[in-house]
């Protein structure tokens, strides 16, 4: 090149959240992003506002119908939220009522006869402060649709009492129409509570109790204001008549607020630990019962478990993440586990030592610190294949290599050169622990591994498996600990890090070569021999990956230092200024200004859009965003010309989905007035795909950009994260390893493509031809987490694509090339060296890559 492109990179790391907005009304919300999508106690699409500490609401967009209003919060869970797979929000607090109309809007002529309408979510809007949600009602009986808005608050009582106010606008409601809503309300005490200037027609009242307290429940439809507005106010009581559902305890017969149940069962019921754990089978994770057996109420354990439950993590029990519950309070904690660690009897017991949970270990005695050598003494042997256990390696039996290894630093793939399958590496050392304190170990590895401390097995992580860690905690001491770790690979992968978290830290670390020892007892004679991990010479392309950019690009920050975004989607607005969504709890947007000065000081940050559910997908067309979010295709609209997004219009939402983590959209790619996207295939925790899926999953989808209207082009695909226009300017897809998909792969889109996935329809997709990719990604080699495809417009490699890649890191480059109307092709590795993962790339105004 004549002259150096320029590389822009975005970090995807944490998330720093910036103020919202300066609006009174904002500020005074229980929550910053407080109106928000989401799939909410297992019901998809749902549009949820926390309009005071009080008072929460939330809504089926399918329909338009609250689906409750409760008191209290939401537990956030699930992988944007806690990167636990499988849990999703749930509602924490009872409810003061809960819908029981799943299709509450109607229609009807003045004589009183049913009118057929179809009820269609528009989106809702921000007016003042306030949220407005946005529907439309459609008949072939009438000219054109009628236009509803839902504007919903929370007011106050002069005593205090919390009021939801809900204002209802129609338009273009025909002569001789009639809108209806059928409603009920509860946690009232008199009728009265309830008042409107609409026509309020009560169908059923009902006299109640709960706690001895009695309240009513009403049943209504409330008629609007032809082509006004009309209100709902209701009063309501300070204590919520509704238990939450969320409350059951498993299969308990007993529920929170019967007389005699224990308070830790109480504050369970009331938590989100059913998602995961049952009191007697297991589930995600183990049962009550099995924790009670695995660990003695002492507080040693609570102390450890209780650290377990605020930080989350997993190893004990399998490869289920634990979500952290950073905020439980440490008493309530306690007291939950003081029901769950009485669940056991464990009499006269005695709990094995070596059973990962935490116990104290002293230190060996040195006599001259002096004479301890750096690195642990490290042998490995051949062993026989088919081996799924830790052979006995004969005393007498010589290794193949030996020598001293500095630590345990993620050593894998070509580390072990000369010993790539069928063999076990020993090493013998000493633990050097500066200061002392509880300590969290890990032992990562694939297949087996042992470690030993002080002769006492600690982590045990044997048999035949992928990359894998096991966790222990332990109590130890200032001084020197003798280790031994026992490590064997059978045939495939080859990994093995050796890990922990000292006291007070909250991040991991790979044990460093300053705190690893051996004595000369344990060195022997190392003559003739040598370890393939200690020498060899990392050379990117020969199984390693590049350590840098390439040398055509030059690297700047395109972001402030405290700006570290999750990106999922990025594009460019005609001025220059840079548009991001992130995958994060808030699923905000925001504009960056400046960012091609090259100057990370000068970039400016503003966000203008929040609540956007999993905004993995993002496309700015004539100034105009669109937004891919998980279960919605959206348009942001700036009303008044701030930059804060005013309208947040539906463009289209016409798939199937269900409460499933896994179920992503994916986008957005754009060409010729029709906008591209991918949904994602439904899976269990663990990676196997759920069955039954629905229907509309592993699809590539098309919309045009001013109806909506969406039509299905390809299908077959997994967890396609990443569709963009490549070769030739068409529209191409990164598909993700997993089931029926034996390593990741670019594939060209095509009408009527099928590519390969049966997960969806097993039977239907039997006799199928499967559409071949362009280019296969090596598992570990060259791809693990492939995402957005786009090609290179100058150097020598113009006109050939290039992708993003989360887990295996850096940009790939794709040579493509046509074989009698097949694209085919090879990949390359092309930039590497950055500070983080890829999952989105776009190219900017001034011929930089972002």
């Amino acid at each position: 090149m004549n002259r150096k492109s320029l590389f822009i990179l975005f970090t995807i790391i944490t998330i720093f959240f910036l103020s919202c907005s300066d609006r009174e009304k904002d500020k005074l919300r229980p929550l910053d992003h407080w109106v928000f999508r989401s799939v909410l106690d297992w019901n998809p699409r749902i549009i949820t506002l926390a309009l005071d500490q009080n008072l929460w609401v939330a809504y089926h967009t399918k329909t338009g119908g609250m689906y409750k209003a409760w008191k209290g919060t939401v537990l956030f869970d699930g992988p944007v939220y806690t990167t636990a797979h499988g849990p999703q929000p749930i509602t924490v607090g009872d409810a003061y009522f809960v819908n029981k109309y799943p299709n509450p809007w109607f229609a009807v002529s003045s004589g009183g006869d049913t009118i057929p309408a179809t009820f269609q979510y528009k989106g809702h809007r921000f007016v003042k402060g306030q949220a407005e949600l946005m529907y439309s009602l459609e008949s072939e009986k009438w000219p054109s649709p009628v236009s509803i808005f839902e504007k919903v608050e929370a007011g106050k009582t002069e005593s205090g009492s919390m009021v939801l106010e809900r204002y209802f606008t129609t338009e273009s409601v025909p002569e001789g129409v009639l809108i209806g809503l059928h409603t009920n309300v509860s946690s009232i005490v008199t009728e009265s509570q309830v008042t409107t200037d609409g026509t309020w027609n009560i169908k059923e009242k009902v006299d109640e109790k709960f706690d001895d307290i009695s309240y009513v429940s009403l049943s209504a439809d409330l008629m609007m204001n032809s082509n006004n507005t009309t209100s709902l106010r209701t009063t309501l009581m300070d204590k919520p008549m509704v238990p939450n559902s969320n409350n059951v305890a498993g299969e308990e017969e007993e529920t929170a607020s019967a007389d005699g149940i224990h308070a830790g069962l109480k504050l369970i019921a009331r938590s989100d630990c059913k998602t995961c754990h049952n009191k007697n089978l297991k589930t995600v994770g183990p049962s009550y019962t099995e924790i009670s057996k695995k660990y003695k109420n002492t507080p040693e354990n609570v102390s450890l478990l209780t650290s377990k439950i605020k930080n989350g993590g997993s190893g004990v029990w399998g490869n289920q993440q634990m979500t952290p519950h950073p905020d439980l309070a440490d008493e309530d904690i306690k007291t939950m586990l003081d029901y769950i660690l009485t669940l056991y009897d464990h009499g006269n017991d005695e709990i094995s030592e070596n059973k990962n949970i935490g116990f104290t270990i002293k230190p060996s005695l040195i006599k001259d610190e002096n004479n301890m050598i750096p690195g642990a003494m490290v042998k490995v042997y051949d062993i026989p294949s088919g081996i799924e256990k830790f052979p006995s390696i004969p005393a007498s039996k010589k290794p193949k290599y030996a020598g001293i290894l500095p630590n345990f630093d993620n050593i894998t793939g070509n580390d072990f050169k000369g010993s790539e399958n069928n063999f076990e590496l020993t090493a013998d050392g000493y633990l050097r622990v500066d200061s002392a304190g509880t300590y969290l170990f890990h032992i990562w590895s694939d297949d087996g591994s042992k470690v030993y401390i002080e002769n006492q097995l600690v982590l045990d992580n044997d048999g035949l498996h992928g990359v894998e860690y096991k966790e222990v905690a332990l109590t130890l001491n200032k001084g020197f600990y003798r280790f031994k770790i026992e490590y064997f690979n059978g045939a495939g992968g080859r990994f093995l890090s050796f890990n922990w978290k000292k006291p007070g830290k909250d991040d991991f670390e790979v044990i460093s070569p300053f705190n690893i020892f051996h004595t000369a007892a344990l060195r022997g004679n190392l003559d003739g021999y040598s370890l393939p991990m200690a020498s060899v010479s990392r050379i990117p392309g020969d199984q390693y990956p590049l350590i840098d950019v390439h040398p055509s690009f030059d690297l700047s920050q395109a972001r402030p230092n405290n700006f570290e975004p999750k990106v999922g989607g990025m594009d460019f607005l005609s001025d220059g200024r840079l548009v991001v969504s992130t995958w994060d709890p808030a699923g905000s947007v925001y504009i960056l200004e400046n960012v091609a000065g090259g100057d990370s000081t000068k970039i400016s940050v503003k966000r203008i859009a929040f609540g956007l559910a999993e905004p993995l997908g993002l496309k700015v067309v004539n100034d105009t965003i669109y937004v891919m979010q998980k279960q919605e295709m959206t348009r942001l609209v700036d009303v008044d010309k701030d930059d804060i997004i005013d309208e947040y219009q539906t463009l289209t939402d016409d798939w199937e989905v269900s409460s499933n983590f896994h179920e992503f959209g994916f986008g957005l790619a754009y060409k010729d007035g029709y906008f591209y996207a991918t949904l994602a295939t439904a899976i269990n925790p663990g990676g196997a795909s759920t069955q039954p899926q629905l229907k509309d999953r592993g699809k590539v989808i098309k919309v045009e950009k001013n109806t909506g209207k969406l039509e299905f082009i390809a299908s077959g695909l997994r967890t396609p994260n990443g569709i963009g226009i490549g070769y030739n300017g068409e529209i191409f897809v990164a598909d993700n390893q997993g089931d029926w998909l034996p390593s990741s792969k670019i594939v060209h889109v095509r009408p009527g493509a099928w590519f390969g996935s049966r997960s969806v329809d097993p039977e239907g997709t039997q006799n199928l031809k499967e559409d071949l990719p362009v280019v296969w990604l090596p598992q570990d080699e060259i791809g693990n987490s492939p995402s957005t495809p786009s090609y290179l417009h100058v150097g020598p490699y113009k006109g050939q694509m290039i992708h993003g890649e989360v887990t295996h890191g850096g940009v790939k480059r794709v040579f493509v090339e046509e074989v009698n109307g097949q694209l085919q092709g090879c990949v390359f590795r092309f930039i590497q060296g950055l500070e983080a993962g890829i999952n989105r790339l776009v190219w900017g105004p001034d011929s930089a890559l972002y």
